[in-house]
């Protein structure tokens, strides 16, 4: 199966919305503006970055070739110094079981999933989940 680059985000973004609800904190997505939540409770804000593409085969009897993507989702994970990291990679954990051994719909796969502790930021502790992922686009 192919997917567009639309078609891609929207399926990871998904996953994670589904996911990350069930924590109760606030997502900040793509197509939202970044500010932080009123008051001291954890919240979290995805990235997706283009990393790399390229042309996967020459056109066939169909005329049709293939173009993989790769790209990079980092979900960044703020909770309030004095919580302890145990919060923060509760929160983490939540994120990197959603991607772990999973494709979505379109065959987007994902794969080298870690969890990176960045350290203190102002008040907030941020510590970041990043996951590799590919797909192919069929044109």
């Amino acid at each position: 199966m192919s997917a567009t680059y639309e078609v891609a985000v929207d399926e990871m973004l998904d996953f994670l919305k589904a996911a990350w609800d069930t924590t109760g904190h606030d997502m900040q997505y793509p197509d939202k503006p970044d500010e932080k939540p009123k008051g001291r409770e954890p919240y979290g804000r995805v990235k997706v970055r283009h990393v790399d593409g390229e042309q996967r085969t020459l056109s066939g009897a169909t005329g049709s070739q293939t173009w993989g993507r790769e790209r990079l989702i980092t979900v960044q994970v703020f909770t309030p110094i004095g919580n302890s990291l145990s919060e923060s990679y509760s929160l983490c954990k939540v994120v990197s079981d959603v991607y772990e051994g999973t494709c979505t719909p379109s065959n987007v796969w994902f794969r080298n999933i870690r969890i990176n502790e960045v350290g203190n930021k102002g008040e907030w502790q941020q510590t970041n989940v990043i996951i590799d992922f590919t797909y192919d686009e069929i044109k």
